[in-house]
């Protein structure tokens, strides 16, 4: 497997990141929204119709399952 493909951060065209703090070989899928300030780790996997508030911290190798909103405040 080539393992350069696993560093790259993935977001579908359909999503919305706003965010410069996504670890390397995460995935963002459609109509999913992640704000600014949100810091999301390495190797996650952010499912469909995502929300991710800006106060949120997900840590390495995390799935958010899809329809899931994470508010302000909240770690992982």
């Amino acid at each position: 497997m080539d393992q350069q493909k696993h560093l790259e951060v993935f977001v579908h065209e359909k999503a919305i990141c706003e965010s410069a703090n996504i670890g390397e070989g995460t995935r963002i899928w459609g109509f999913s929204h992640v704000f600014p300030k949100a810091i999301i780790g390495r190797n996650c996997n952010i499912g469909e119709h995502v929300f991710i508030e800006n106060r949120v911290v997900i840590g390495n190798e995390c799935t958010i399952k899809n329809g899931v909103a994470i508010w302000d405040m909240v770690t992982l």
